[in-house]
């Protein structure tokens, strides 16, 4: 038996923080998998043990693991944008047959039900990184993880507490205003003047250098990229308050009991049903500086609903170990 771990070769830290949540209860490592590329695993004929969590896929018509995977689908996410291409004849048949299917959003349970899938909500499996990384003292800091720079400002005002500024981006984006730069010129020189046109041009734009950062990510190493991932969780489970934008920097807040401020513009995105009774503030950013003063910023609410949290985690880490026969 072999034990294979799910990377996914994004420009997003988040990704590397999930796969850590599932290499943290492995006994090893044998085979690093490709999350978007498991049809043809052709260098072994061992059956490999494969948490399956997080975000799928960035080639749904494509996937369906090898036969030599044995699947445990625990915080699976299937995301909105391609559900309906993801969820073929095949896909769903081959779903069947690992049931029930612990799914990382409610969003995702219904939708598996919805198609004669069992499904429930496990939660997202970095609810446990506290199964391995210990607690460390809390240090007087507030860590901000990719926050828009024109709220930085709010906190600012509250002076003596140190603010570490974090990101999920593993290379810095290329500029936004060089992306509208070469848009405007795509558009100009396309002579467009409908809106649509213009549209189309900007999107163009922000898709080329979507492709740029990514390309620039792919050049460093899958061991620094868990580096990274494994830095910016111990800044978490350190902070005295974690704001952020990131669902992937709230779910690890929750893990360590940090308290957490959500900055996210829309709360009833699919990724974030059934975890809302746990964050202790989830707060659009038009409404951030009011967010911010109703907070005792020296002595922040911790995450509410924790008996329940813990719940939730002591059932993930049960599922995990009696596939992988942990035992106790």
């Amino acid at each position: 038996m072999k034990y294979g771990l799910l990377v996914a070769r994004t420009e997003n830290i988040g990704d590397y923080i999930q796969s850590i949540a599932a290499k943290q209860f492995l006994p090893r490592v044998d085979i690093y998998l490709d999350r978007d590329n498991l049809k043809d695993i052709k260098y072994t004929n061992d059956r490999i043990k494969v948490i399956m969590n997080g975000w799928f896929t960035d080639r749904p018509k494509k996937w369906l693991p090898s036969r030599v995977i044995e699947p445990l689908f625990l915080g699976f996410h299937i995301s909105p944008h391609i559900a309906w291409r993801f969820l073929r004849r095949e896909v769903i048949e081959y779903l069947k047959q690992y049931e029930p299917i612990g799914c990382r959003d409610i969003w995702t349970m219904r939708l598996l039900n919805h198609f004669g899938v069992k499904a429930y909500f496990s939660g997202c499996l970095t609810l446990t990184l506290d199964y391995k990384y210990s607690v460390p003292e809390r240090e007087e800091k507030i860590v901000i993880i990719d926050l828009d720079p024109s709220l930085k400002r709010y906190i600012d005002l509250y002076g003596n507490i140190e603010i570490k500024e974090l990101s999920h981006y593993i290379v810095k984006p290329v500029s936004p205003q060089i992306v509208r730069v070469m848009s405007s010129r795509i558009v100009k020189s396309a002579r467009a003047k409908n809106s649509f046109i213009r549209y189309v041009g900007s999107l163009l734009g922000e898709t080329l250098f979507s492709i740029i950062d990514l390309r620039r990510a792919e050049k460093m190493s899958l061991e620094m990229r868990f580096k990274m991932a494994e830095a910016i969780i111990l800044e978490i489970a350190s902070a005295k308050l974690v704001i952020t934008s990131r669902l992937h920097a709230v779910l690890p807040s929750l893990a360590f009991k940090t308290p957490v401020i959500f900055v996210h513009p829309n709360p009833t995105d699919p990724r974030f049903s059934g975890y809302q009774e746990y964050i202790p503030m989830f707060c659009p950013p038009h409404r951030f500086k009011r967010c911010i003063a109703e907070i005792d910023i020296s002595n922040p609410s911790p995450p509410p609903n924790f008996d329940r949290l813990q719940e939730l985690k002591r059932n993930l880490i049960a599922t995990v170990k009696n596939f992988l026969e942990l035992g106790s």
